[in-house]
C-alpha cells in the first residue's frame, strides 16, 4: 500500500521506492550500507507523504489517489 500511493502521487520516483521497500540485511554486505544513503532526499518526502495520509485517515477515511488529488505540489 505504501509503496503504491507513493508513486501514484509522484511524491518519489520508482528508485527511491524500491530502496524504501527493500528488507536487507546491513550485516551481509558493504553496499548494503551505501545502499542506505541513497535517494535518502525522496525516501523523507515519500515517508512524510505517507505519514501525511495516515494522519488524513483519522479523519475520515480516503483512499491514496484521493488524497493524492488534494494534496498536490506536497513533494513533488
Amino acid at each position: 500500500m505504501q509503496r503504491h500511493g507513493s508513486i501514484e502521487t509522484r511524491t518519489a520516483r520508482d528508485k527511491a521506492a524500491e530502496r524504501q521497500m527493500s528488507h536487507m540485511d546491513v550485516t551481509q554486505c558493504r553496499p548494503c550500507i551505501i545502499h542506505k544513503a541513497e535517494y535518502l532526499d525522496k525516501r523523507k518526502l515519500m515517508l512524510q507523504w505517507w505519514v501525511d495520509f495516515l494522519d488524513a485517515n483519522r479523519e475520515r477515511a480516503i483512499t491514496p489517489f484521493d488524497y493524492s488529488k488534494i494534496n498536490r505540489g506536497n513533494g513533488e
